[in-house]
């Protein structure tokens, strides 16, 4: 089981959509992989995990930064009145895009410049540290 879960996000060509297609595996994945660890509400279980994977993870932050965030979230759970899961905003976005050829014969997906424009401002949106005001 745990191998064709593996095995799922990184399959792209098994589908119609094929790219697109993966990059939803991968998000339902992470999801899932996500829910139980929060659920467990255990810092020492996010470390854990990063200790096994640390081969496999490139980052700039470093497993101490990791653990103050998973502390400050475990915090934030324990406080929130939500489920683990929906303590937490976390917006999925796909930028989708027209099949093309690039001059040297490789396949490409030229994005569709909404699909940019939205993504840009989901990110400028979860950039900012001042909350907005009602308008």
């Amino acid at each position: 089981m745990v191998n064709k879960l593996l095995h799922l996000p990184a399959n792209a060509t098994a589908f119609a959509d094929n790219d697109f297609a993966r990059q939803r595996n991968q998000q339902y994945v992470i999801r899932e992989i996500a829910a139980p660890i929060i659920n467990t509400r255990n810092p020492n279980t996010l470390v854990n995990i990063l200790d096994g994977a640390k081969n496999n993870i490139s980052t700039n932050m470093s497993v101490d930064h990791m653990t103050s965030l998973m502390g400050y979230a475990i915090t934030s759970i324990q406080t929130s009145p939500l489920e683990p899961m929906e303590t937490f905003r976390i917006i999925q976005s796909q930028i989708l895009g027209e099949p093309d050829e690039a001059p040297n014969g490789a396949s490409v997906i030229r994005p569709y410049t909404t699909y940019v424009h939205n993504t840009r401002t989901l990110i400028d949106q979860n950039m900012e540290t001042t909350p907005r005001t009602s308008r």
